[in-house]
């Protein structure tokens, strides 16, 4: 399958490229292509940024999946670098490649996926995350379900370091001391890939232990 991936120098890409280099022909678009760790001799990277129109319609061209993980930093302004990336991508893939399954990563604790929190735990969510970021993620979030294409929006809980278990869970309800290994969600990127689950849907995904 061809598949395109935006992000892939961010902690989260540099673990899913590979997996996706297994069963894939893989593009990767970077501002620094210098920095990815491409495994595969096939693999074709592509100098450009995320939010510039014309580069992301050359690497989406003839995909069949598109995963992106492009987001700000934590640590810096969330601006709104998420939301513009994911304008453009939803615009170049409907000119350059209609019928991939756009795979996209968002975040627990929207306007959408609030209720997922208990009262308490959207307070420590809202704190620890910060509110600018969740609006950023709304905005990203609107823009997706306004749109036609097949796609899943996938919704972190918190990401921590852990190694991958293998052990996922699909859930409605989320405590505030569940977490999700980056491993365990690039793992279950790859596995979004592969069976491009029909239709629009969010789901939000902690790992087990």
């Amino acid at each position: 399958m061809r598949v395109t991936l935006l992000g892939a120098t961010g902690a989260t890409g540099a673990l899913l490229l590979p997996l996706l280099e297994r069963d894939h022909d893989v593009t990767v678009l970077a501002r620094r292509p210098d920095r990815v760790a491409a495994g595969s001799p096939g693999t074709r990277l592509r100098r450009g940024d995320a939010t510039d129109p014309a580069a992301v319609r050359d690497a989406v061209a003839a995909a069949e999946a598109v995963v992106t993980l492009v987001a700000a930093p934590r640590g810096e302004a969330p601006g709104t670098v998420r939301s513009q990336a994911t304008g453009v991508l939803l615009s170049a893939a409907r000119e350059a490649a209609p019928g991939a399954h756009l795979v996209l990563v968002s975040a627990l604790g929207g306007a959408a996926s609030a209720g997922q929190l208990s009262w308490f735990g959207r307070m420590i969510y809202a704190a620890a995350v910060g509110r600018e970021r969740l609006a950023e993620v709304d905005r990203q979030e609107r823009l997706v379900t306004g749109a036609t294409l097949p796609a899943t929006l996938v919704r972190p809980p918190k990401l921590d370091d852990g190694p991958a278990t293998g052990a996922l869970e699909v859930t409605g309800r989320v405590g505030a001391s569940q977490s999700l290994h980056r491993a365990d969600l690039a793992a279950f990127l790859a596995d979004v890939v592969r069976h491009r689950p029909s239709g629009p849907r969010a789901v939000t995904v902690v790992s087990k232990r």
